[in-house]
């Protein structure tokens, strides 16, 4: 268990820093970790973990969602939060891929570059969930791109907000 817990200013909040083969972290709860202006918050290599009420504010990466492996079968399950300010607020930056992942009742706004970030084209999403979620991303044109994932995305119940899309009517 990793509870109330802040990290501001490092290079990782809490890194699952295993080789690419081996094993990460596993089936733990983490609650109430507070990340800002790190390169990146939460780096999760394993599966099973649950992950409630983070706040993640102005980090380079929120959460990276690394490379689950063979072992893994169960993916990151998100409950509450906020991620504000941050240059990408979910990254998926191995190929392998994504185990069921999901985010219920969680903030996003303001990120840089958008909510979720997945660069390497064909990666393997078994599911990715999005459940009464408010999903807002004033600085970047693009609020989501799953343009290079291959598997299910499930966006349900949420509030799709972008500031530079909706203007006002103006009076004559």
């Amino acid at each position: 268990t990793f509870k109330n817990l802040r990290f501001i200013n490092l290079g990782w909040g809490i890194r699952g820093n295993a080789a690419p083969d081996g094993v990460g972290i596993f089936d733990c709860l983490f609650e109430n970790i507070f990340c800002s202006g790190c390169e990146g918050g939460l780096q999760l290599y394993g599966s099973g973990n649950t992950i409630i009420h983070p706040r993640m504010a102005g980090n380079e990466v929120a959460v990276a969602m690394s490379h689950l492996n063979g072992e893994s079968f169960d993916g990151l399950h998100f409950i509450g939060g906020i991620f504000a300010a941050n240059g990408v607020d979910l990254e998926s930056p191995d190929q392998n891929g994504l185990r069921p992942c999901d985010f219920v009742g969680t903030w996003f706004e303001s990120s840089r570059e958008g909510i979720v970030s997945v660069p390497n084209s064909g990666t393997k999403v078994m599911n990715l969930t999005f459940r009464d979620c408010m999903l807002d991303s004033k600085q970047s044109p693009v609020i989501m791109d799953f343009s290079n994932i291959i598997g299910t995305v499930t966006i349900d119940s949420c509030t799709f907000y972008n500031e530079k899309t909706v203007k006002a009517p103006t009076d004559p």
